[in-house]
């Protein structure tokens, strides 16, 4: 409610008013992403390691290493649109699938689940300038 991801209704049900909150993405909150986030990847990859043949969980990326740089600004944007619909549309499958408070009541098992996506960049060469010893101007 403090940050108005969320309201309360007439009946005092919780109710989202957007989706995927993403916090105020300061240094504490950036902090925060990096234990849980590298955690979670590193669960996965855990998990894929031990039970992988049996129960496999999704862990993929694509990369290349041979882009040129003018590539890259396209890229970012394409990575970050796409990323962010599929995103929404999970978002919106959990959502309607989410356990309402009184279920909660209930002795019922619960999981914590979800995807992460991520961006990712590397400059493998410097520009033709730098390799000489000149500056570029």
């Amino acid at each position: 409610e403090r940050v108005g991801a969320v309201k309360r209704t007439d009946d005092g049900e919780v109710e989202y008013v957007r989706p995927m909150f993403l916090g105020r993405q300061d240094a504490a909150d950036k902090l925060e992403l990096l234990g849980t986030d590298v955690a979670d990847l590193i669960a996965t990859i855990d998990h894929n390691v031990i039970h992988g043949s049996s129960d496999p969980r999704f862990q993929r990326k694509v990369m290349y290493r041979d882009m040129p740089a003018s590539a890259v600004p396209e890229f970012r944007e394409l990575a970050a649109a796409q990323g962010m619909a599929v995103l929404q549309r999970l978002d919106a499958w959990l959502a309607a699938r989410r356990a309402t408070p009184a279920e909660h009541v209930r002795d019922e098992a619960r999981a914590r689940l979800g995807l992460g996506i991520y961006y990712f960049e590397e400059s493998l060469t410097a520009p033709a300038a730098t390799k000489t010893g000149k500056r570029p101007s």
